[in-house]
């Protein structure tokens, strides 16, 4: 049979390398974390950029295409006017 102490030392044993794996696990397992994340940092850092870069664009695009709809009114306007001297001067014929 095998003595108490031997039996106790046996599982102190085995609980000490499961701990130790355990601990090693844990380790590595945050060790990738922390260069996963830096690695998904990394990548999501240009097209945080490019996000706020097409976002300035399509406010200028938005500002742009105000500024051409009041063009085009002023335009019309003008042509509105010529068509009415035009028929002024053709009723005067």
């Amino acid at each position: 049979m095998v003595e108490i102490g031997t039996w106790l030392s046996l599982v102190a044993t085995a609980f000490g390398i499961i701990g130790a794996m355990a601990g090693a696990i844990s380790w590595l397992s945050k060790k990738s974390e922390d260069r996963m994340g830096r690695a998904i940092k990394d990548a999501l850092t240009p097209l945080t950029n490019q996000i706020s870069n097409l976002n300035n664009n399509l406010n200028e695009s938005k500002e742009d295409r105000k500024n051409i709809h009041l063009e085009l009114e002023e335009h019309d306007d003008c042509i509105k006017d010529h068509d009415k001297r035009i028929t002024v001067l053709e009723k005067y014929r």
